[in-house]
């Protein structure tokens, strides 16, 4: 059994699965994913469960088995879990599964990879030792690198469909994609924005990459999804080839994703969301843009420079 620890948004969830799912496919053996995080996760929540994954969830008794004192303090009342954490982090001890490659610049090859019965990513480039990962492990980390589950790609294009049928009104828009070149665009600020750790998009982002895609297309249709509609309005504003997506609700990110990955062609933000979006489109001719790979996370001892498959089109540009 290998037990994938889900964290974070709905792109960082992907990435975790797709990775596990390779491991788990190659040893063939059962994988199960721990959802612990979102105990105390206020942003975020779990999201995998709206698609067809072939996984269940991981038990308290299947996390004791790896890793026990782990799935001892999980025993303690989430009040007191988190006050707990929160000083160790302030000391700057973080639990193994709250690790995050490159968040110190000793994060290398050179880094531990197995601490006993967990595998930590230990790097944001290709880690092949990684994929010799043996039976009866855990593994933690965002594992942003297409090497890591390319192999599988096929089932993961059927594992992450949607397992409902969409609302009455996103079935019109998806229809509407269907016809000419609808070009999805992801607009990423909200908490990046001022963030030193990673850039926001930008408006000379959002005007360049349109104007790439309406070099390379005929008359696209652009529907553009964002965390902040207001911003959207007022530096894009409206078009008879522009069509904001702002009807879901905050917590409905996986309708966004389904609009935005049925889309012909995509231009990204610097986010896994809309990365997966892009990297699961099977349009033939798709166009896919994105900002350069150095924009995706601003910290010593990361390099980011493999997160994009070498085929998208890269467009630079300042960011916020």
């Amino acid at each position: 059994m290998i037990v994938a620890h889900i964290s974070g948004g709905l792109g960082n969830q992907f990435f975790q699965y797709a990775m596990a799912r390779q491991v788990a496919a190659d040893l063939g053996v059962e994988l199960r994913l721990d959802v612990f995080s979102y105990r105390s996760d206020r942003l975020r929540t779990y999201a995998l469960d709206h698609f067809r994954t072939n996984a269940r969830t991981a038990s308290w008794a299947d996390v004791f088995r790896l890793c026990p004192m782990m799935a001892i303090g999980r025993l303690a009342p989430r009040p007191f879990y988190e006050r707990a954490w929160c000083g160790l982090n302030r000391l700057g001890i973080k639990p193994i599964c709250r690790s995050r490659a490159g968040e110190s610049g000793l994060a290398t090859s050179e880094t531990k990879l197995f601490h006993r019965n967990v595998m930590a990513e230990r790097q944001t480039t290709f880690d092949s030792e990684a994929c010799r990962c043996p039976d009866e492990r855990m593994i933690v980390g965002n594992w942003p690198n297409e090497k890591y589950f390319i192999r599988i790609r096929r089932e993961l294009q059927h594992e992450l469909e949607h397992k409902l049928a969409p609302s009455i009104r996103d079935h019109e828009i998806l229809e509407r994609m269907r016809d000419g070149e609808s070009t999805a665009m992801h607009i990423r600020r909200g908490d990046k924005v001022g963030n030193p750790t990673f850039k926001a998009t930008s408006a000379e982002y959002c005007r360049k990459a349109m104007l790439e895609v309406s070099r390379r297309l005929h008359k696209p249709q652009f529907y553009i999804f964002s965390d902040d509609p207001a911003w959207v309005a007022s530096q894009i504003g409206p078009g008879s080839n522009i069509t904001i997506i702002d009807h879901h609700a905050p917590g409905e990110v996986q309708e966004d994703f389904r609009l935005m990955s049925a889309c012909k062609h995509q231009i990204i933000a610097s986010s896994s969301l809309s990365w997966w979006a892009a990297w699961l489109n099977e349009h033939p001719n798709k166009v896919v843009v994105s900002p350069p790979a150095s924009h995706w996370v601003q910290r010593a001892g990361c390099d980011t420079s493999q997160i994009l498959p070498s085929e998208w089109t890269i467009v630079d540009a300042g960011a916020d």
